[in-house]
């Protein structure tokens, strides 16, 4: 029985490290408000998806696309404060890279380009 729970908790934990991939309508720039690692890669459509090993930290992240911008920010009811104790990752895919802009309180320090074969294809850092 002990087994039998071990392998569902890791069944568990690997389904909330590996989010949903979800395809967004075109955009030119992201504006990130979360305390998040952002990875972009190259690809022919636009989507994005967003892991944590914390499910509820994973689901309070909201995602939209408005004017051509990809904006993420957190739902109510979770600080910046909760979400920065945890490790998340937005990944966004594109055709090309867009512009990443943060909130004021928060900044960009490496901003990394991988393409499908996660190769490095275009790192800047600041």
């Amino acid at each position: 029985m002990k087994k039998i729970m071990t392998m569902i908790s890791a069944i568990m934990v690997a389904a909330t490290m590996n989010a949903e991939n979800v395809e967004t309508e075109a955009f030119t720039e992201t504006l990130v408000t979360v305390p998040a690692r952002v990875r972009f890669v190259k690809g022919d459509n636009y989507s994005f998806s967003v892991e944590s090993e914390n499910k509820v930290i994973a689901e309070s992240v909201k995602a939209s696309v408005k004017n051509g911008t990809l904006y993420f920010s957190l739902k109510n009811g979770l600080s910046v404060e909760e979400a920065s104790e945890n490790d998340l990752t937005i990944v966004i895919t594109a055709p090309g890279m867009p512009e990443f802009k943060t909130s004021r309180n928060m900044k960009a320090t490496e901003i990394k380009s991988v393409d499908n074969d996660n190769n490095d294809s275009y790192t800047y850092n600041k």
